[in-house]
């Protein structure tokens, strides 16, 4: 008995399903693509400009991720500056009451 999850060339010398790693990275990115591709589905017009729409789709999400992961960055450094700038002006504060001698 072969499972659908086995590659067609290894189906008959296996009775396990096998996942490659390929695969498994191919459904990470997208799982609808990784079962149309193992179940066979055909590709037809309409699958086609769905797939043309699945891709562009997943550009529009990569570019949101890169722009996040941006300004995310952009935050963290926003941050570090706040930080040292309050560190500065609390050690001019001390000096400037006496509190340390420079």
């Amino acid at each position: 008995m072969s499972s659908p999850l086995t590659p067609n060339w290894d189906r008959d010398r296996r009775s396990e399903p096998v996942l490659t790693a390929s695969e498994i990275a191919n459904f990470e990115f997208c799982p609808v693509a990784w079962l149309l591709q193992r179940s066979g589905a055909a590709r037809d017009s309409t699958s086609v400009r769905k797939m043309e729409h699945g891709v562009r789709e997943h550009r529009r999400i990569a570019r949101h991720a890169t722009r996040a992961k941006t300004l995310h960055r952009a935050q963290m450094l926003l941050v570090l500056v706040i930080v040292v700038l309050l560190v500065a002006m609390f050690l001019q504060l001390l000096i400037y009451g006496g509190v340390i001698k420079p």
